[in-house]
């Protein structure tokens, strides 16, 4: 919020057309950050966290638990959810959907290894039922990056996205 605040204070800014984008730990921050604030006019979140109840025991890379990366490693719970639920509650997105006023484009991979597909299903298809602006890409053939076509394809389509909520320009397909 801080770098949000610096740029208002710009006057080539317009503090209403501010847009967010992260991967990996950046999309969870993404998908943390537009449950928490209403300053953003879009967003676009790429592999990141949306609970952390689910992820601490699903698998990730070979087939390993992502208990150590949730309770010490990146995410830094520092317990485990049998001895601080309400924190797991507190930083996991998918229990604040309802505050979003943030049009989101997400990208989730089923072949995914460090953040597992169902995190970003889970934000997709809560933030549909909630009836919030949502788009999801998912590219078969990518795991946690993209490479490629598939690069092409997400530049165009996250240049798109940023054009219709930032610039006025023509409405992504699907966003509705």
């Amino acid at each position: 919020m801080g770098a949000v605040n610096y740029l208002k204070q710009c006057n080539w800014v317009d503090s209403t057309k501010i847009g967010l984008q992260g991967h990996s730990f950046g999309g969870y921050e993404v998908n943390y950050a537009i449950t928490h604030a209403h300053v953003f006019a879009a967003a676009i979140s790429s592999s990141g966290v949306t609970d952390f109840l689910t992820l601490l025991n699903d698998k990730i890379a070979a087939g390993m638990s992502s208990q150590w990366q949730t309770e010490v490693g990146q995410n830094r719970m520092n317990a485990s959810m049998w001895v601080a639920p309400t924190k797991y509650i507190e930083n996991s997105p998918l229990f604040n959907l309802r505050s979003i006023t943030t049009p989101l484009l997400t990208v989730a991979n089923e072949k995914d290894e460090n953040i597992p597909y169902s995190q970003g299903l889970m934000l997709f298809l809560g933030m549909r039922r909630l009836g919030k602006p949502c788009l999801m890409l998912q590219y078969q053939d990518c795991t946690h990056g993209l490479w490629s076509s598939s690069q092409v394809d997400y530049v165009l389509r996250s240049t798109a996205f940023f054009d219709y909520y930032l610039k006025g320009g023509a409405e992504p397909a699907g966003i509705h």
